[in-house]
Formats: C-alpha cells, structure tokens, sequence
C-alpha cells in the first residue's frame, strides 16, 4: 500500500475524527508537514492508539506530535509511514484516520510486533528517528520527578538503556556538587554535564574530566555592566577543579541535596549573596572581584540584592541585554530572580557536541530532552529535540516533539520508543 511518489507531490492526507476531540485543520497541517517533501511514503503497519488531543499553540506550522498536549484525548487508528528521503530511511511519519469498522485495540495482521513503537498500550506513541546514538537529558524538569527524584519506570527504562548500545549522556545546570545523588538514584555510570556547560564529568569514578572556566577579564566586566544597569546585583561563583571527585552523598530528593563540600567543587558566596539552596558549612565569602580572580570559575550567579526592588523578568531581560555578546547568559525562567553566567561560547550545545564528538557521534545521531531555557541550545543543536509539556513555553516552540510532563515520565516513554525503534529499524545499532 502506496503513497503517491515523486518528491514534492502532495501526498494525500486522510484525517477523520469520530469523537469531536481532534483539531482535523492542525492535524492535516500537521502531519502534511511532516511528509509532503518526501521522495516516497510506504504504510508499513497501523495500529489503534490513545492520541492526545491536538491544540494551536503558535502560527507556526509544526511537525507531527509538536502541539500534542497531555491529558484528553482519544483512540484514533494511526498508520506508520516509512519516510524515505534519497534513500535514507529518516523514520516514520504517522497518518491518522478514523476506522470504526474495526474494535478499538484491533492490530493489523500484516504488522509485526517487531514494529511497535511504544510497548505499552496506555503510552502514546513518541515518535523517534532512525540511527539515533545517543540521548541526552537534562535533569530536572525533565528526567526527575517533580519532587527531584527519580520514578520507577524511569529506573527500569535506564536500565534497559544500559544494556543496549544507545548512549546517554547527562546534561545539566546542577553543579558538580549536585551530581552525586543522581548517581546512586539513576545507576548511571558514563559522562554527565554539568554547570550548563562547563564541567564535563566521568560518572564511573566520579571525577571531573574538564572544564570551561571563565576568564578573569570577563568576569569582572560582566560585574561591571550589571552594576552599571542594576546596582544592588549580588554574585556567587561556582568552582570546579579537573581531576576533583564528587562526595558521595545518599539524598533521594531536592530536600536531602547534601551539603558537603566535594574536592572537585566549589561554592563561594559574594557579599551579599544569600543562597536559596543548603551551603556547605565552610563556604567561603569574600567580594566578588577576589572570588573571580581564579581559573576555574564555571558558573557565575547573579540575583538581585536585598536592597534592590525589581520585577524577576526585568531582571532576566536587563541582565541579558547587559552582558549581551560578552559572555554566555541564561535562567530558568521568569518565574525566579536568577542569571547565570558561563563562558563565551560555553552552553549545553558546545560541550554536549564536545562529547558526542569525541565518540564519533554528530548532531544527526543525537536526540535530546529538555524543559528550560538553558536547554534551548542543545535542543536547537540535536538532530532531534524533545520538550517536556510542563516545559517553558519557548522551549516547546523550539522542540521537535513534545513528551509528557515528567510527572508522567516523558523521558522514560522516550527510551522505551528508541529502543524498541533501534529493534526494528534495519539501520539501527542492532542491525
């Protein structure tokens, strides 16, 4: 059963809803995106899913499972087209149709097991491209639960993972002093990022392996133009040292974050300072100007000071334009008075590129999830970008495809579908 070939020809785009729950304007749009530029579009199977419900968030026109939002829905009957383009296999793309004539949960004969997507029924389907090699996940929002801990069907996909030949790798704000409960909660033994960026981690033995420091000179004018533009800004840096190792730590939650200074890191206050977050005992407080002095600051911090009274997005979009094209600026959202500072050139996207360079692996062979602005650019960089649906409004127009919130486990519904897609595809790691 056959498309209509030739590239560029519209193909023809059935979409049928039964139950008064789909947007069939968006969807068509949707899944038109998605192939119309194609060479050939084969149905290899088709199966009964539960879709969630599709809804506009942007003008911009999306690809397939982009605008899908968790929560209502309906079965709809969904048939996996193999997408070719050149002769390269670029993964499936999906049309939907209604089908009353057949019960819901009805599978087609003619399609293998083999070609499941997601092998649980109550899962909707996560779309996943082909020859992928590497997963890289942020943290929290993403991978942990709400509550900073790790789920249970998070804890068997990792561990699924870990048996296949699918990369992951750890890709984090967190400091290096953070790391360690993820660790124990995770089981995961390769190479983290943390600091945004900054510090690159072997988690087998738990010691930094690199760093991208901050230099003095750009340091002391990023303090000089945020005074400039908001005085009463007040700083902390984060420290990290090549060759240190991570204390252990044992904590299960944000709540239990040990406090224990590790040899490869450092937390230094500025005057002023007050931190939101359990310090170590011995954290050393000194003005600014002496704690940046040094070469191994990975991340600057910044908030507003006691004395300074100023609305949190204010504080977000005047420090960006303050230090715009002096160093690497980010935050979590409008939500919290926080910049942080790294590097010029430092993201998650350089060092991430870094890594999966280093294991022969380009940006086509890499997906990627996150929820954060900080996550922006290594979600931009990966050939394939996940946002969370609790994420940040820009990072779902960004992304590829929308997961479910991490409440729900999104990222784990992710690994199941790549490794149940690295078993069928014949250009996967398997074959």
């Amino acid at each position: 059963m056959r498309a209509e070939e030739g590239r560029g020809t519209p193909l023809p785009i059935d979409v049928e809803d039964t139950t008064g729950n789909l947007d069939v304007p968006l969807a068509r749009d949707l899944l038109h995106d998605q192939v119309h530029r194609e060479e050939r579009c084969e149905v290899i199977g088709a199966d009964w899913i539960h879709a969630p419900r599709m809804q506009r968030r942007r003008r911009r026109r999306r690809q397939v499972g982009d605008e899908v939002v968790p929560g209502g829905g309906h079965l709809v009957f969904v048939e996996h087209v193999l997408v070719l383009l050149h002769g390269v296999v670029h993964g499936p793309a999906f049309r939907v149709r209604a089908d009353p004539g057949e019960a819901p949960g009805a599978r087609d004969a003619t399609r293998p097991d083999s070609m499941a997507f997601v092998e649980s029924e109550a899962s909707p389907l996560i779309p996943v491209p082909s020859g992928v090699r590497l997963l890289a996940s942020d943290l929290d929002g993403t991978l942990l639960l709400p509550d900073g801990s790790v789920g249970q069907r998070t804890r068997e996909s990792l561990d699924a993972l870990r048996e296949s030949d699918l990369d992951l790798v750890i890709v984090t704000g967190r400091p290096p002093r953070w790391i360690s409960p993820i660790v124990e909660m995770t089981g995961h033994r390769g190479v983290g990022i943390a600091a945004n960026g900054g510090v690159v981690l072997d988690l087998a033995d738990g010691h930094v392996t690199e760093i991208f420091p901050i230099s003095r000179d750009d340091a002391l004018a990023s303090i000089e133009r945020l005074r400039a533009v908001m005085p009463g800004v007040v700083f902390a840096v984060e420290r990290a040292r090549p060759g240190g190792r991570l204390a252990p730590t044992g904590g299960t939650s944000y709540d239990d974050l040990d406090a224990t200074l590790a040899d490869a890191t450092e937390f230094a206050l500025g005057d002023g300072y007050t931190p939101r977050w359990p310090v170590p005992r011995e954290t050393h407080v000194a003005p600014i100007e002496e704690l940046v002095g040094h070469d191994d600051v990975v991340k600057i911090l910044v908030r507003p000071g006691d004395g300074l009274d100023i609305d949190p997005e204010a504080f977000i979009l005047g420090g960006y334009a303050a230090l715009d094209g002096l160093v690497e600026v980010t935050h979590a959202g409008f939500d919290d008075s926080l910049l942080e500072i790294s590097a010029p050139g430092v993201s998650k996207a350089t060092t991430l590129a870094r890594v999966a360079a280093a294991e022969g692996h380009g940006a086509l062979h890499v997906v990627a999830a996150g929820d954060g602005p900080n996550d922006l650019p290594m979600l931009a960089w990966a050939g394939t970008s996940y946002a969370m649906a609790n994420g940040h409004p820009d990072v779902i127009d960004l992304a590829t495809h929308v997961l479910p919130p991490n409440s729900d486990e999104g990222v784990a519904q992710l690994i199941d579908a790549l490794l149940a897609e690295s078993k069928r595809d014949p250009f996967s790691l398997k074959a």
